[in-house]
C-alpha cells in the first residue's frame, strides 16, 4: 500500500520532471532592409542635386558680377589677400590700387581684341556646322544661340 503509483512516482522524481515548455517564434533575419536603404539613397541623391544646384547659382552669379563689374573685383581680391598675407591697411590700399589699374589694363586689350575673338568664334562656328547634318546643324545653332546670350550677359561694360 505504500507504494507509490506511476502517477506519483512520475510527479516526484526530479529526473522525470519535463522542463518548462516555452513558445519561441523563429524570426528571419533582417539582413536586408530595402525601404530604408531606398529612402536614405533618395534623401542623398536629393542632397547632391540641392548641394550642386547651389553652389553652380552662387559661382555663376560671381563670375557674371566679376566679368560685368571687374572695378570690384580689385578690392576683393586686395582683401582675400589682406587676409591670406596678413597685409597691413597701407599694403592693402597699395595692392588694391595696383589691382584696379591691371583690371583696366586687361580690360583694354579684352576690347581691343573682342572683334578678333567674336570672328574667330564665328569661323568656328561655321566650319562646324558644314561637318554636321542638318538636325545636328540645328542643334548646333541653337546651342550657340544660348552660347551667344550667356556671352552677352558676361561681357564687361565699356568703361
Amino acid at each position: 500500500m505504500n507504494e507509490p503509483t506511476v502517477t506519483e512516482s512520475a510527479e516526484a522524481s526530479p529526473d522525470t520532471i519535463a522542463p518548462p515548455v516555452h513558445k519561441t517564434t523563429v524570426r528571419r533575419p533582417r539582413f536586408f532592409h530595402w525601404p530604408t536603404l531606398l529612402l536614405a539613397f533618395v534623401v542623398l541623391i536629393c542632397g547632391i542635386v540641392i548641394g550642386a544646384a547651389g553652389t553652380t547659382a552662387i559661382i555663376g552669379k560671381r563670375i557674371v558680377d566679376a566679368v560685368q563689374h571687374p572695378e570690384s573685383n580689385a578690392s576683393r581680391a586686395a582683401n582675400r589677400l589682406r587676409r591670406q598675407l596678413d597685409l597691413t591697411d597701407d599694403q592693402t590700399q597699395q595692392v588694391e590700387k595696383i589691382l584696379a589699374e591691371r583690371t583696366k589694363a586687361f580690360g583694354a586689350i579684352y576690347r581691343d581684341n573682342l572683334p578678333r575673338i567674336a570672328q574667330e568664334f564665328a569661323l568656328t562656328k561655321q566650319q562646324i556646322a558644314e561637318v554636321l547634318t542638318p538636325e545636328q546643324q540645328q542643334e548646333w545653332q541653337e546651342r550657340m544661340a544660348r552660347l551667344e546670350r550667356i556671352a552677352q550677359l558676361r561681357t564687361p561694360q565699356s568703361p
